[in-house]
This record gives C-alpha cells, sequence and structure tokens, in this order.
C-alpha cells in the first residue's frame, strides 16, 4: 500500500458530496460522459440506508461506493454491485494528477480484496479500451466484443482469480 492512503466506505453526505465531484471532475469534464449516465440509480442519496434510493432502482439494488484518501485528501472513488450473480466494478476514478502513483491499483486490490472476503467469485468490469493494460495487470481478461458507453469504447473484462 502506498505510504499516507487509505480506502475506506462512503459513509456521510459530505462523503457523498466529495465522491460526487471526483466523478464529476474525471467522467463528465475530462471524458464528456453525460450528466445523466455517470449518476445513475445505483448512487445511494441521503443515507447508507440501501432502501434510501434515487428513484430509478425500485429492485433496492444499491451499489458500496468508496473514496481513497492520501494524506487527508480524496483522489478517488470506486464502487462495486451485485449484477445478478455476478459482481461489477465500477467508477473507478483518480484525479489526473495523482495518476500513475498507484492509487488506482491500490483501489482495484481494495475491491478485489473485499470481493475474496465476501466470497464473490464472478467478477468483471466494462473497462474503457485505453485501459485495458492496466485490468490486465490485474488479472482481467477481455470477454467479447468492444461497445459503446457513453461514448467510449469499452470492453467488458473478467477476472481470473
Amino acid at each position: 500500500m502506498i505510504e499516507g492512503l487509505h480506502i475506506r466506505p462512503v459513509a456521510d453526505d459530505d462523503d457523498r458530496l466529495v465522491m460526487r465531484k471526483i466523478r464529476d471532475i474525471v467522467f463528465i469534464q475530462e471524458q464528456d460522459v453525460p450528466i445523466e449516465i455517470e449518476f445513475d440509480e445505483f448512487d445511494s442519496i441521503g443515507s447508507d440506508d440501501p432502501s434510501n434510493l434515487s428513484d430509478g432502482n425500485p429492485q433496492g439494488e444499491h451499489a458500496e461506493h468508496f473514496l481513497a484518501i492520501l494524506n487527508g485528501k480524496a483522489v478517488g472513488c470506486c464502487r462495486f454491485r451485485q449484477a445478478g450473480d455476478w459482481t461489477k466494478l465500477e467508477r473507478i476514478a483518480v484525479y489526473k494528477e495523482f495518476r500513475g502513483k498507484g492509487i488506482g491499483e491500490a483501489m482495484m486490490q481494495f475491491l478485489l480484496d473485499k470481493c475474496v472476503e465476501r466470497g464473490y467469485e464472478m467478477v468483471y468490469l466494462h473497462a474503457q479500451c485505453q485501459s485495458q493494460g492496466f485490468y490486465a495487470k490485474m488479472g482481467f481478461e477481455p470477454v467479447g466484443d468492444i461497445f459503446d458507453e457513453a461514448g467510449i469504447d469499452h470492453t467488458k473484462m473478467v477476472w481470473k482469480q
């Protein structure tokens, strides 16, 4: 782990605002992802109570969100959620000035460790094609064809434990 780095759950509304800011800068501002796609029905509102979700998710499914804190400053975020029998890793974002320092790798390892702890054996993500090498180093393999998601080429990648 990187000295001074701590990855922890999003705990309250203040944390949600910080997470939202990171995703806004990384995905909406840098990558032109439409806001209505970036913030979805798996983003809890108001509290950690899974029953308190945005209106678009009547099944009560939710994602668990995490912040990467480096020396007291939030520098990244990520989430995972159940998608049928699978666990999907999503919204993995690090501020530009902190990329290439191992923070993304630490967040991924944190999520994968959580999956192992909970017995989640089938794990996947939708990788931006330019990031496929990063995820391959974490044990993911591409499956299927390239597809468009939010105007960006992606490929589905499955974790091979």
